[in-house]
C-alpha cells in the first residue's frame, strides 16, 4: 500500500490553482448540524497565539496529474472539507462587505481553481445531489438551496462572524482568518490506488476504540499542565498514573461521573460529564487563563469589570454579590496538582468501596449488602469518606 502523508495548513491545502477536490456521488450528502458546525468555528476562535489545531485527516484517491484542473477524489473527510469551504465563503462575503480586496482575493484563491474560459471552477465539487446547492450558495442564490444543512451552516457561520466582528472589529476578523488558514492544520493522505484508499478508510474508521470521557479529560488536564510548566506536566502525569492504578478494573467513566456528581451534589449525566467537569475545573484551578477554551467561554472579567456604573440603583445589590463571588472564586482556586490529588484520593477510596477492601471487615460486609441491592449511587457519598 502506497501512502503519501503530509500535514498542511488550509492555505497550503487549498492554494493549488489547478487542483479540485471531488466528492463522489456515492458519498452521503452534507449532513453536519449546528453542533458540529459551531464546534469547528469555536475551536478556531478560541485558539491562543501558542496553540495549534488539527482538523483531522483527509484521505484522497489521486491519479496522474496533467495540464489544466486535476480532480482528486475525497474518500474520507468530505463533511469537514465542505464545512470549511462554507466557512471560507462566509468570510469572503464579510470581507466583500468591508471592501477588503486583498482578503477577498486571498479567499477566492482558496475557494476557486484558476479561471478556465472565464469561468470560476470551485475547489470543492460536491456529489450530484448537493453540488447544485453548493453552486447556488457560491452565487448567492440562497432561496434555491434544497439541502437545508448547507444553508444552516452558512447562516450559523454568518451569525458567528457578525457577533465576533461587532465585538472585536477587524482585529478579531483578521485574527480569526489567520488562525483558520495559517494555524490550523489538516493531515492529507494521498493514496494512488483506489483499492488501497478504501481499505485505509475502513481501517481508520472501523478499528480501535472510541475515545472515552476519561481519555478526553486526561488530554484536557495534561494539556493545561503542559502550558503551565514542564514540572507541572511531570507531576500531573504522576498523579494521573496513580489515578489509573487506583481505578484498575473499574469503569473509569462511571467513577468520573459519580465524582463530578459529588462535587456538584446534583445528578450529572454521561453526556454532560466532560462539560460539567470543565466548568468545575475552570472555577477552582489556578492558571486556567492559559487555556484558550477558558478565555473563549468565560472571558477574563475582573471584579472591577463586574460593576457597571450605569446600573440602575435597584440592581446594586446584585453587582456587589457578583463582585464578592468573583473575589471568593479567585481566592479559593488551588494548584492543578492539588486538584488532581483530590481526585486521586477519591479514587483510592472508590477502589476500596468497589472491591470491599477496607481493613475493617464490618465495613466490607455493609458494602456487600449495598452491592446486593445495587445501591451504586451511594458511592457518590462514600468516596469522600
Amino acid at each position: 500500500m502506497q501512502i503519501i502523508p503530509k500535514d498542511f495548513t488550509l492555505f497550503g491545502l487549498l492554494n493549488k490553482p489547478n487542483e479540485q477536490f471531488e466528492i463522489p456521488s456515492y458519498q452521503r450528502r452534507y449532513a453536519w448540524k449546528y453542533n458540529q458546525q459551531s464546534a469547528l468555528f469555536k475551536d478556531i476562535d478560541m485558539l491562543m497565539p501558542s496553540d495549534g489545531h488539527l482538523f483531522g485527516m483527509l484521505i484522497l484517491h489521486t491519479g496522474m496529474y496533467h495540464g489544466g484542473v486535476n480532480s482528486v477524489q475525497v474518500v474520507d473527510g468530505q463533511q469537514r472539507l465542505t464545512t470549511i469551504s462554507i466557512l471560507l465563503y462566509t468570510l469572503l462575503n464579510k470581507y466583500k462587505e468591508l471592501e477588503k480586496d486583498f482578503n477577498v482575493s486571498q479567499i477566492s484563491q482558496l475557494l476557486f481553481c484558476e479561471n478556465t474560459n472565464n469561468k470560476k471552477t470551485p475547489k470543492v465539487q460536491l456529489g450530484d445531489l448537493d453540488n447544485s446547492d453548493y453552486l447556488y450558495l457560491l452565487s448567492g442564490q440562497y432561496d434555491k438551496i434544497q439541502n437545508k444543512r448547507i444553508l444552516e451552516a452558512y447562516n450559523t457561520f454568518n451569525l458567528f462572524i457578525i457577533e465576533g466582528y461587532n465585538e472585536g472589529g477587524e482585529l478579531w476578523l483578521d485574527g480569526f482568518f489567520q488562525k483558520l488558514v495559517h494555524t490550523a492544520k489538516i493531515i492529507r493522505l494521498d493514496v494512488p490506488n483506489a483499492q488501497d484508499a478504501y481499505k485505509l478508510f475502513e481501517t481508520i474508521n472501523n478499528r480501535g476504540l472510541k475515545l472515552s470521557s476519561t481519555d478526553i479529560l486526561k488530554n484536557f488536564v495534561l494539556g493545561h499542565a503542559a502550558k503551565i510548566s514542564e514540572d507541572k506536566l511531570m507531576l500531573a502525569k504522576e498523579r494521573w498514573a496513580e489515578l489509573i492504578i487506583a481505578l484498575d478494573g473499574i469503569p473509569t467513566d462511571d467513577f468520573f461521573r459519580q465524582y463530578v456528581t459529588s462535587v456538584y451534589t446534583r445528578k450529572i449525566t454521561a453526556s454532560k460529564l466532560i462539560e460539567e467537569f470543565k466548568k468545575h475545573y475552570f472555577k477552582h484551578v489556578l492558571d486556567v487563563d492559559k487555556l484558550g477554551e477558558f478565555r473563549y467561554n468565560f472571558g477574563m472579567e475582573s471584579s472591577e469589570e463586574v460593576y457597571d456604573e450605569d446600573t440602575e440603583e435597584g440592581d446594586d445589590v446584585l453587582d456587589i454579590e457578583a463582585i464578592e463571588e468573583a473575589e471568593v472564586l479567585s481566592s479559593s482556586r488551588i494548584d492543578i496538582i492539588e486538584y488532581l490529588q483530590k481526585i486521586v484520593d477519591a479514587a483510592v477510596c472508590y477502589n476500596k468501596i468497589w472491591n470491599r477492601s477496607f481493613e475493617d471487615k464490618k465495613i466490607d460486609k455493609l458494602l456487600y449488602n449495598l452491592q446486593c441491592v445495587r445501591s451504586f449511587p451511594s458511592y457518590i457519598f462514600l468516596m469522600h469518606w
